[in-house]
């Protein structure tokens, strides 16, 4: 009877987890697509044995394959996003486990995440409003007193408050962060901001804007890629659609699948697709303006790239001499390091020096000295304490050109390009090494080798000056038995008086008296000159 029972308990048991999972497939199509104020919501697990959990999603709005929500770590709910992400069409449809996460295609707290329990309201006055669990408010949309009637999530994944007349109040199209999805426009004065990382989401250093009818690409300020005029809609205000497989000048593969471009944490402009389960890289923009080498850092700080291959800087015509080495043998594309870091000490300057890479030129030049020679631009980076390194460019058959100083640098490339109409020389504010650091890794010998080389140098030495030794010694024991057998001289050494053995027997009067035996010998009894008594242990 208790075995039945505890079947029956089990197939029910079974049967809820069964009807629960189903329910999930059923229900996770019900989520709204629009909500109205006054409206709030928890970041809290949706404890239903769903994709949702597994996502750490907490949803507040789907739309198509677009959901809106709390997007946290899976079991860590102490750094949540409020954001949209885009999911396959199928998720619901079977075995969701094969299934990608979410991509999150937009966020509002990139920067600052929140924790677990943290609230998003839309408050009665029509502002949307992000509070972490202390209550601090982290983001908003500073919509309040606009007349808000409604949150609505749209099929192309834009998030938007409305007003009465259903016009847009707010959107989150106008607020992109690293990526863009089909519909949606770069426009002019908004930009693509990449990643820290693949891991980390907040702001890095490398962005995408439209300037005008230019797109302009920038790492830390700088421009690596651009400007790049392409054709813009709507005169009274320039803008770049992402539509049809087609991204201003940039043409793709376009398909129904679910599909972004991203700017990466690399500084490569890409299009993804989804591919059997998996989010591909479709096609890399940029590229085919750039080239391979054409990206600030594609082979890190200081690193040179050569059709996509990365090394670092080497003194040309001394190979024993070593600046620079890999951050990471295995990743060669995480950059260079210097071995002896520059000395900015005046002391130090007789020290300092550039070195010369030939036919290496530069992915970004913005001249700082015009109608400079090549000498007067070395001299200007050596006396310049935070110039790391000098680019010159001259046109060709000129003797002056301009002058960039580096207060960074990033990667250099090799100038393959025999089209161009101008000369480049590069140089890198090196600190010349001590002699310990002149011998290369690949040449500096190991530690065997070191004690071969040990062994058989000082080998030889050590044998000779053994001979040496030994030699002195007889010699001076020869000179030690000739004066015993003299007059018994006394010679003081360490507070002692040295007799000879001819003396002692004088003394003992032949070693006659004997007053006791020991394991290093007989004592006799003797006297001295002076009346003294003495006790001699002879052999």
């Amino acid at each position: 009877m208790m075995i039945a029972w505890n079947t029956g308990f089990a197939a029910a048991f079974l049967a809820t987890i069964l009807i629960s999972s189903s329910s999930f497939f059923v229900n996770a199509k019900n989520y709204p697509s629009a909500a109205y104020p006054p409206n709030s919501w928890i970041n809290e697990p949706v404890f239903d044995l769903s994709f949702w959990d597994s996502a750490g999603i907490s949803p507040i709005l789907i739309t198509g394959t677009f959901v809106c929500g709390f997007h946290c770590h899976a079991f860590f709910r102490d750094n949540c996003l409020f954001a949209i992400s885009i999911f396959p069409n199928n998720t619901f449809e079977g075995n969701s486990v094969s299934n990608p996460p979410p991509k999150v295609v937009w966020s509002a707290n990139r920067n600052i995440p929140v924790k677990s329990r943290a609230t998003l309201q839309l408050s009665k006055n029509g502002d949307l409003i992000l509070q972490d669990l202390d209550g601090t408010v982290v983001w908003n949309t500073n919509t309040a007193g606009k007349f808000v009637s409604g949150l609505n999530l749209t099929e192309d994944g834009n998030l938007v408050l409305y007003g009465r007349n259903n016009e847009k109040v707010w959107q989150s199209f106008e607020h992109p962060i690293d990526i863009l999805v089909p519909g949606q426009a770069l426009v002019s004065g908004q930009k693509l901001t990449a990643n820290v990382s693949t891991s980390n989401s907040s702001e890095g250093l490398y962005s995408l804007t439209l300037i005008n009818d230019k797109l302009v690409a920038f790492l830390d300020g700088e421009v690596y890629f651009g400007p790049l005029k392409v054709k813009t809609y709507e005169s009274e205000q320039h803008k770049v659609l992402y539509v049809n497989g087609r991204f201003g000048p940039f043409v793709f593969p376009s398909a129904s699948a679910s599909q972004f471009i991203q700017l990466g944490s690399d500084g490569r402009l890409s299009a993804y697709q989804l591919r059997e389960s998996n989010w591909v890289q479709v096609s890399d923009l940029l590229v085919n303006y750039t080239g391979p080498c054409g990206f600030s850092l594609v082979c890190g700080e200081y690193g040179i790239c050569s059709d996509g291959r990365c090394s670092c800087p080497k003194a040309e015509g001394n190979e024993t001499v070593v600046y620079f080495s890999q951050v990471s043998e295995n990743n060669t594309n995480l950059g260079c390091s210097e071995n002896i870091p520059v000395s900015c000490k005046h002391s130090d300057y007789p020290r300092r020096s550039l070195l010369e890479l030939k036919d290496i030129d530069y992915s970004n030049f913005i001249p700082h000295i015009e109608n400079a020679n090549r000498k007067k631009c070395k001299e200007a980076c050596l006396m310049n304490c935070s110039c790391k390194a000098a680019i010159h460019r001259q046109p060709i058959n000129s003797s002056v050109g301009s002058c960039f100083l580096l207060s960074k640098v990033s990667s250099f490339k090799r100038n393959a390009d025999s089209l161009l109409n101008y000369a480049s020389f590069s140089y890198i504010k090196v600190q010349n090494p001590p002699i310990d650091h002149t011998i290369s890794g690949a040449d500096r010998p190991s530690k065997g080798h070191i004690k071969t080389i040990l062994g058989s140098t000082l080998g030889p030495i050590l044998f000779m000056l053994f001979v040496v030794v030994a030699m002195f010694f007889l010699r001076r024991n020869k000179t030690d038995s000739k004066e015993q057998r003299a007059a018994p001289p006394k010679r003081p050494r360490l507070g002692l008086t040295r007799f000879s053995y001819d003396y002692l027997g004088t003394m003992t009067e032949n070693f006659s008296v004997k007053l006791g035996e020991g394991g290093f010998g007989a004592v006799f009894y003797g006297s001295l000159s002076n009346s003294a008594k003495i006790a001699v242990k002879a052999p």
